[in-house]
């Protein structure tokens, strides 16, 4: 058989394919979509071999299916995996940490900070549009070189928490987090470099009802890692490569 059909999909579902190497099943392909970052193609793989010497043949085959660049996210510690992306054309863009802590994990200079006053808002009210505003802008700007945001500002806002911390100076608010229970969802600053303390106070807040509280924190978010960075972890991240 020539080397160039060592490879072949067929379409099994909608988006779902089965991989053949040379005519024999090896596993499946299932393209799918996210509707706030529709310029890209998401892919799950489940391959009982991952051999990159026909990786690039199998992703040549899927981006034509999927018309668009693929992405996929995978255990950061999943190194057979990493390797088969790589091979086939991946690129590595972006690292996500799951991070769950206690106060007990805040380093001394974070609990050294100076916090300053934060302020409560929720959905209906000016506040939390204004800070929906931020974070709107924010997350596009933080993400548009890894997986660029395509959903409008309305489609956006239907998916956050409906309590949101803030801080503001001269009218306008410069900080703000999404919380939903123990979990600080999304932070956005106007002034990433100056965001600890806002940080630190966000998580304060969150301390006096949780014993634990839950965040995630991606590489190319300031913010976020800035939020990351005032705790001891021991945690879980997920990297995301693009074809």
């Amino acid at each position: 058989m020539p080397e160039s059909n060592r490879i072949t999909i067929k379409n099994i579902a909608r988006q779902r394919f089965s991989v053949l190497r040379e005519g024999e099943p090896v596993g499946t392909a299932t393209l799918y979509d996210n509707p706030l970052h529709a310029r890209h193609s998401y892919l799950r793989l489940a391959l009982s071999e991952y051999d990159g010497t026909v990786a690039a043949e199998l992703f040549d085959l899927l981006a034509k299916a999927a018309g668009k660049p693929l992405q996929m996210m995978l255990p950061s510690d999943d190194t057979e995996l990493a390797a088969f992306l790589t091979a086939g054309g991946f690129i590595l863009k972006r690292r996500c940490f799951e991070t769950e802590a206690g106060r007990e994990d805040l380093l001394p200079e974070a609990l050294a900070l100076p916090l300053p006053a934060i302020s409560v808002c929720r959905t209906g009210e000016t506040e939390y549009r204004e800070c929906c505003m931020l974070l709107y802008d924010y997350y596009r700007a933080a993400h548009e070189a890894v997986s660029p945001l395509t959903a409008d500002y309305r489609s956006f806002c239907e998916k956050l928490p409906e309590t949101a911390l803030f801080c503001a100076a001269d009218g306008r608010i410069v900080h703000a987090a999404f919380i939903e229970a123990n979990e600080l969802a999304y932070i956005a600053s106007a002034e990433p470099l100056n965001v600890r303390p806002f940080a630190c106070a966000a998580a304060e807040y969150l301390f006096r009802e949780h014993r634990r509280i839950f965040f995630e924190c991606d590489d190319c978010d300031a913010a976020a890692m800035a939020l990351r960075s005032l705790f001891r972890h021991d945690e879980e991240s997920f990297d995301t490569y693009v074809r």
